[in-house]
This record gives structure tokens, sequence and C-alpha cells, in this order.
């Protein structure tokens, strides 16, 4: 399974004729999904299958977050360790930046996150200190693992505001788990700088916005600006954009009939016009079709 990654794994001896000489970790995988086109900072997702593993002094230079997508148990045999179990839906925690050896003998369907270690701490203002685990079954940590495989498979319409948002996440949910506390935060968000960040989004709402370029703004690190955002607002800063798109969309649409839904799309900042239909339906119950129909 935490096999699986492409770019961004070496092996510590690949300068050796045996290092050179061993198969690729994905030699014989099936790669179903994939996040290395979406251009998502911090975070690959890969979704996949493979008749059995057999790696040798592995180390990512990100945290691993492995699932087991099969219906049944998997049988990890740990190179030091013993044999570990992990269960269907349950996952294999493995540092970055960590040797380790594994072996799988039965075929395997998998899904695997690569967390990026500095991402992850400026995202969070502190880094992550994580420890192996296998066939964890934290429901916070699943279920944003699941959002993450879920996007991969529709083609990461959502941009990296989704990439920072779950990354950020996944931090809270492994820092409550792992131990480790936030930074103090040092002020909120006022009422004044809110507005101020209103308009810069209302006018780029086309553009692939990012935590960054929100945080600068408000003069915050990343960490402290997603925290003072959702404390603010109630929301966090990829649902708020997302909002503002949905209303920019309305607006547009009740102004002219005759409005081409790929344009309005574009204007408003969604990847296409089926991301634009499906964002705009589950957050008004209807498609945009229906809402110009209505608006008669």
């Amino acid at each position: 399974m935490a096999g699986v990654i492409p770019r961004g794994v070496h092996h510590p001896q690949r300068n050796t004729v045996r290092a050179r000489s061993r198969p690729h970790p994905l030699e014989g995988a099936r790669i179903i999904a994939s996040s290395q086109t979406f251009g998502w900072e911090g975070l690959k997702v890969y979704l996949g299958e493979k008749a059995g593993w057999d790696v040798t002094d592995l180390v990512t230079r990100g945290h691993l977050l492995a699932i087991n997508l099969d219906d049944v148990p998997l049988q990890v045999e740990v190179g030091g360790g013993g044999a570990q179990t992990v269960l269907p839906g349950t996952l294999w925690v493995q540092p970055g930046r960590e040797v380790f050896s594994f072996r799988v003998a039965q075929r395997s369907q998998w899904g695997v996150l690569v967390l990026d270690p500095t991402r992850l701490a400026s995202l969070l203002d502190a880094p992550v200190a994580l420890a192996p685990g296998f066939g964890i079954a934290d429901p916070a940590i699943v279920a944003l693992v699941h959002a993450a495989l879920a996007e991969t498979r529709q083609g990461g319409l959502s941009g990296q505001l989704f990439a920072d948002g779950l990354v950020t996440a996944l931090g809270c949910q492994l820092r409550r788990r792992y131990g480790g506390a936030p930074r103090g935060t040092r002020g909120g968000l006022t009422t004044h700088t809110l507005r101020r960040l209103t308009d810069f989004i209302d006018s780029h709402l086309a553009d692939d916005l990012r935590v960054d370029d929100l945080a600068r703004r408000a003069q915050l690190s990343p960490g402290h600006f997603s925290r003072a955002f959702k404390e603010k607002t109630g929301t966090t800063p990829r649902r708020f954009v997302q909002a503002r798109r949905v209303t920019r969309a309305k607006a547009l649409l009740e102004s002219s009939r005759k409005l081409p839904m790929a344009w309005v799309a574009q204007e408003c900042g969604f990847a296409d016009q089926a991301h634009f239909s499906r964002s705009f339906k589950k957050a008004t119950g209807v498609t945009p079709t229906s809402f110009v129909r209505a608006s008669r």
C-alpha cells in the first residue's frame, strides 16, 4: 500500500548497484486515480491495486496515510516488527523520512495520501509528530481520507483551497491523536479585515485562491488565519469562497437568461460547467437551468 508513491520516494542506497537493480515499488500496480496533475501543494493522493508488495528500505519525503479499500483484512509483514493486520476501511500511518520495509502477499486495493511535513507545519503553525500505526479506525481521520479520495476521483475540481483545507483538518486530527497542541492564537480577525478579504475574494473568484494569499492579506500565518477565519465567520475559507462563487453565479443568472452556462462557470471560478452545476445544486437545491426558469 504505502509504496505507491511515484515521486517523493527514494532509497537510502539508491546510488549502489544493488539498489538500482531493485524493482520500483509501483511495478505491476494499477493506478485507478491520482492527483499528480492537479497541482496541489502539500498533498498527493493515489488510488490503485496491486497483486502484492515486497519493499525494502523505503523512505518517503511525506507522511503516508494508506487505507485498506478491500473487504478483507490485509496482513502486512513489517521489517523488524512482525505481522500487522489492517482491517477493511482502516488506516496504516507511516511517518515521512523514516526507513521502513514491508511485505503484503495478497492482492490489495488501497488509497494513499502523502502529506508534505513542511506544508503541514506551515498551515498549522507547528510541526506534527507521527508514529507508525496499523489498523487505525479513527472516524474523523478516515472520513477526511475518503473525502480526499472522492475529490481525486472527480478530477480535483475544487482547487488548492480544498487541498489546504484537507491538509489542515488532517493535521489537526493527527495532532489530536498523536499529541501536541497548536501554538497560541495572537489576535483574531477584525470586521474591517474580513470586509477587505471579502472584497478581494469577490474580485478574484475566477482565480485558484489559496489560503496563503488570504492569510498574507490578513497579515497572519496560514494556520492562525484559518482558525481565526472560522471563529469569525463560522465556516472555513474554502466553503466561504464556494458560497461567494454561488452567490455571484445567482446574480449573473438573474441579470440575464441568455448567458452561456460555461461562461458563468468560468467567470465564477468553477472548474467547468459540470462542476458549476453540481456545486450550484448542492448549495441551492436546484440546477442553474432550473434556477433560470424559476427566476422568470
